[in-house]
């Protein structure tokens, strides 16, 4: 996944996540990390040889940070999300900013249909565009489908619905693996940091 720069040079940073991220780094591997992040916004997914050039060396710490897809390359999911949902979101407002510059709209001309979703999963009820399936498809390899009947079995059992059944999926997976490195960070003893948590909240 590349990040759309173009739209937006600007990334978000969530300072508490970032001290939460680096609580058990050295000043010189949050920068380094950081570094990365930046990297990864601008360019997208990096290999090991990138990391390494970026990075000044290989830590093997701060490399563990990160994600690695089925080409071995590096990625931060938070940050993926992120872009895709401020993307998704400026995409949008470009869209009505256009539509009000339009006050006659040309006659005989047809409007670019909205992409149509399919229906997935073994009940039918999980609808997605090609390009999203693709994007998932690409994503999470063979587990897709796996994640995709998840959300049409939860559904059925709860009797949920939700408007973008994309967007859910794509949290859900954040919410995993964020649930992940919190256990991970629960681990650890980090009772010398509470008082730079207060600090900082």
């Amino acid at each position: 996944m590349r990040a759309n720069i173009h739209l937006n040079p600007q990334m978000s940073f969530y300072p508490k996540d970032f001290l939460t991220h680096t609580a058990f780094l050295t000043d010189s591997q949050a920068i380094r990390y950081l570094k990365i992040l930046c990297n990864m916004y601008i360019h997208g997914r990096l290999t090991e040889k990138q990391m390494i050039f970026i990075y000044g060396g290989y830590d093997k710490e701060v490399f563990e940070m990160f994600c690695i897809d089925e080409e071995g390359k590096y990625y931060d999911e938070k940050l993926e999300y992120e872009i895709m949902k401020r993307d998704e979101y400026q995409n949008k407002s470009t869209a009505r900013k256009r539509g009000r510059a339009k006050a006659v709209k040309p006659t005989g001309g047809e409007s670019k249909p909205k992409a149509e979703k399919r229906p997935y999963g073994s009940k039918k009820n999980v609808f997605l565009t090609d390009e999203e399936y693709r994007l998932l498809k690409e994503k999470f390899g063979e587990e897709a489908d796996n994640k995709i009947e998840a959300l049409c079995l939860y559904m059925l059992s709860k009797g949920e619905k939700y408007k973008e059944h994309f967007a859910t999926i794509m949290s859900w997976e954040l919410n995993n693996e964020m649930r992940k490195n919190k256990d991970k960070l629960e681990e650890k003893d980090y009772s010398e940091f509470e008082e730079m948590a207060v600090k900082y909240n």
